[in-house]
């Protein structure tokens, strides 16, 4: 089989001499790619007709073809540019692979309007054009004529049976185009769902949990935002988890500052749970110098634990915080 390399802009070289190829960020495709801007299951690339296919994986974002937005699947050549993520992919013929691109058949037309299959008119000579025209006129003239005559002498023939002129298709010459159009709302889940992933690959798992939630209220189908929410809530509980150890382990050495920074981060996280929590805190920090109102601790510390998915972990930090606040004040008295 005819074989073709991508060449990346980065100097890294895939071969493509599979009878298909899948590329994409997840795993299980044939060549895999870390670049965000990718969709998990981007494209798809095989040999048809000794020519190399480019085909749409139904990506959210498409790619460019020579410069030109591609949302189906096209024909690829020798040189041709594919520009899909961030990078840059040429395509290179290897092994006696098709290096021009495929040109439909030159076909005559007659003044009947149908057409002569196999008749190619002389490049750079339209003088013959008439010409070949009348030709061909004559010849099917002729044609109905002999049939015509055929029909007078061999008398009345039976139609042909179904079976004499169907023609059966090739199921391996019919390709499906997986492509498939998406709604705005798959659309919207599908941005929702990235947004989240940034914020789960940096940590920030209770933001994640609120971006991957919004995604499957607009798709309940997307089967990638409902294992990213169970891993989010898993490692935030862990996470969660941690941070009471420390504070317990800070407070049983008699180290309340300590204590008290791994607390407020434990209440800071659960803010994410409760809707509109976090902006009124943001809002009441910057507010706090003008009009003298509660510090970001106390607004901690007023957290409504019952809207959170942890209330009994939410009522111990508060309680801690709490305590650790008093002895912190009572070193401070004795100093």
């Amino acid at each position: 089989m005819p074989r073709f390399e991508l060449l990346c802009s980065d100097g890294r070289r895939y071969k493509l001499d599979k009878e298909i190829l899948r590329f994409g960020r997840a795993p299980d495709n044939t060549i895999v790619t870390q670049d965000p801007a990718v969709s998990r299951y981007h494209l798809n690339f095989y040999v048809k007709d000794d020519n190399l296919i480019v085909e749409d994986a139904g990506s959210q974002n498409g790619f460019l073809f020579n410069g030109k937005s591609m949302k189906g699947a096209i024909a690829a050549v020798d040189g041709d540019k594919i520009y899909v993520g961030s990078k840059e992919y040429t395509v290179q013929a290897v092994g006696g692979a098709s290096s021009r691109r495929p040109v439909a058949p030159k076909v005559a037309s007659t003044s009947f309007g149908y057409a002569a299959q196999g008749d190619t008119l002389p490049e750079g000579n339209e003088s013959n054009r008439p010409r070949l025209y009348l030709i061909v006129a004559v010849v099917l003239i002729g044609i109905a004529m002999f049939a015509r005559n055929g029909e007078d002498t061999a008398g009345t023939r039976e139609p042909a049976s179904v079976d004499e002129i169907s023609v059966p298709l090739d199921p391996k010459s019919m390709h499906v185009d997986s492509f498939r159009s998406k709604s705005l709302t798959e659309i919207q889940a599908e941005q929702l769902f990235r947004e989240g992933l940034r914020d789960y690959e940096n940590r920030h798992f209770s933001r994640a949990i609120l971006k991957f939630s919004a995604a499957l209220q607009r798709n309940q189908r997307h089967e990638e935002a409902v294992e990213y929410l169970n891993l989010s809530e898993s490692r935030l509980k862990a996470q969660l988890e941690d941070l009471m150890e420390d504070s317990d382990r800070a407070i049983s050495n008699l180290q309340f500052r300590r204590a008290r920074a791994a607390l407020l981060q434990v209440l800071t996280l659960l803010t994410e749970q409760v809707p509109g929590y976090a902006a009124k805190l943001s809002q009441d920090l910057s507010t706090a110098t003008i009009n003298s109102g509660k510090s970001q601790e106390d607004n901690l510390l007023s957290l409504p634990c019952e809207r959170t998915k942890h209330e009994a972990l939410c009522r111990k930090a508060i309680a801690a915080l709490q305590t650790s606040r008093q002895r912190m004040g009572e070193e401070d008295t004795l100093r």
